[in-house]
């Protein structure tokens, strides 16, 4: 592959890639920031092919997906669409606007329209915090799109108006809190905090993990969240009259002993941890070994960690004196490597004679913002 083989416009190269971005008229948003970082990572990547991709996928949120961004009531609204139907969905959308939000602080436009998404998430998580996507606003005037199973979908408690469909699941509300933090850390803005709505999504989303935490059979007869389907396939609905789906999560071996023991260890250890459980996990729930999702509860620890390094009065009772040979910080890396340790062996007995590895789900179609920041970060022009 020689170099004299590559257009340097960028409109094609040797591998057949295009460059597919709408034009600069049909785009929905536009951030000069943005495109700044894009020709700069152009310029400075040696395979072109890889440049090609990198724009057409970076963009592309900022490019086709801001369905709509208005103001009411003195604050911006933001609904962001996934690109294949007109809805938008809480974990999603931080997705797909977290890797623009190192650069916020530089466009206050962007800044605008990423705090805008967070208003919007907490509108509609105010309204139903059990709900994982949301029809558009009325005041947006975009068609409101048809649902399939809005006949069979039976949900307690009743969505809202504005709910497409109502899937709990932890990391709803955990992307919800991400996407905050990752704007305040990176514009230092707290306006948020003064808008009823995010006020009360936030209070309702520390309502909704303490629900969650209780055993299954706690639960039974006193549920806080139900959901069934009307269907012929078993993975389409929960069992247990609509709590949770354990006997599908459960099916990773087709040895009876196994899963006997499995089933052991799970009642045991539900019962005493506390973890926040969840009803559908988003990809596959029969590859879940557990009623609870790690990846969920993982990101709720991380976002207490966080407060215990960088705010610790919000948490901590400053009145307290720490030991003085054993700090503060030492005791948070203890108990951190406690829990991963313990997490690893409850997994692993989980996991344990499995006949086949559980498939890995398919990751999120957005950069990988650990990675690619930092590259990012170091190209910036402004």
């Amino acid at each position: 592959m020689s170099n004299n083989m590559i257009k340097e416009d960028f409109e094609y190269n040797v591998t057949g890639i295009q460059r597919v971005r709408p034009s600069l008229l049909d785009r929905k948003f536009t951030s000069p920031v943005i495109e700044d970082v894009i020709e700069s990572m152009k310029l400075r990547m040696k395979d072109k092919d890889l440049a090609v991709l990198f724009e057409n996928c970076w963009s592309n949120t900022l490019d086709s997906a801001i369905a709509w961004h208005g103001k009411s009531n003195a604050y911006p609204r933001t609904f962001v669409v996934p690109g294949n139907i007109g809805i938008m969905f809480i974990r999603d959308s931080t997705n797909q606007m977290i890797p623009y939000t190192p650069f916020a602080k530089h466009d206050p436009k962007l800044k605008d329209l990423i705090l805008g998404v967070i208003l919007m998430q907490a509108e509609f998580l105010a309204s139903d915090p059990y709900a994982n996507s949301f029809y558009p606003p009325l005041d947006s005037n975009l068609p409101r799109p048809e649902n399939p199973w809005s006949d069979n979908d039976k949900t307690t408690p009743l969505p809202s108006s504005s709910v497409w469909q109502s899937k709990w699941g932890a990391d709803n509300l955990a992307f919800f809190l991400k996407l905050t933090y990752h704007y305040w850390k990176n514009t230092n803005d707290t306006s948020f905090l003064k808008n009823a709505n995010w006020s009360q999504a936030a209070e309702l989303s520390v309502k909704v993990f303490t629900e969650q935490r209780r055993a299954t059979m706690e639960e039974f007869g006193h549920e806080a969240y139900k959901f069934t389907r009307k269907t012929r396939t078993a993975s389409e609905t929960l069992l247990l009259n609509g709590i949770v789906l354990h006997e599908e999560q459960i099916l990773t071996s087709t040895q009876d002993q196994e899963i006997l023991e499995n089933l052991d260890i799970l009642k045991n250890i539900s019962l005493e941890t506390g973890l926040i459980s969840q009803a559908v996990w988003y990809n596959d729930p029969k590859i879940v070994s557990q009623p609870w999702f790690a990846s969920a509860n993982s990101l709720f620890g991380e976002a207490i960690l966080r407060l215990a390094e960088e705010k610790p009065h919000l948490i901590f009772d400053m009145k307290i004196e720490s030991t003085p040979n054993f700090g503060l910080s030492q005791i948070l890396l203890v108990l951190a490597i406690f829990f991963m340790l313990a997490f690893c062996y409850i997994r692993c007995l989980c996991c344990r004679r499995r006949r086949k590895p559980v498939p890995e789900a398919h990751p999120p179609s957005v950069p990988n913002e650990e990675v690619s920041y930092q590259q990012i970060n170091n190209i910036e022009r402004v």
